[in-house]
């Protein structure tokens, strides 16, 4: 065998190596959005799966806007559970509990203040 092939399968044994090492990171980042799916779904998408005509878009008013306040449940969510990152909530079982929780809070207010809206 020549020193060039041994290099090349070196080589590729630390490639194959360090592509098995990353796979954790690999399944971490494919799991992480899983963690609040239910309660996204739920609330941040029609029955279609397009997000323009959600409950939450209704509330609002517009996509962007439904999608801020995404952000903001998926941070408070992790605070309510006690995790500092999105992708340690799928070891909480509460966690979607607590997304509806602040999803109809939330919700709830939003249409109270678009109904005072009409008033003024």
């Amino acid at each position: 065998m020549s020193a060039k092939m041994v290099d090349e399968e070196r080589i590729i044994e630390e490639v194959v190596r360090r592509l098995q090492g990353d796979k954790r990171i690999i399944d971490n980042a494919t799991t992480t959005p899983r963690a609040l799916m239910p309660t996204h779904i739920k609330w941040f998408r029609d029955e279609n799966g397009a997000s323009y005509n959600s409950l939450m878009t209704k509330a609002t008013g517009e996509p962007y806007r439904s999608w801020q306040i995404w952000e903001l449940i998926r941070r408070a969510t992790c605070v309510c559970c006690g995790v500092q990152y999105v992708r340690q909530l799928k070891n909480v079982e509460q966690a979607n509990e607590i997304a509806d929780k602040i999803c109809q809070l939330i919700y709830d207010m939003a249409m109270e203040y678009k109904d005072g809206e009409d008033k003024c």
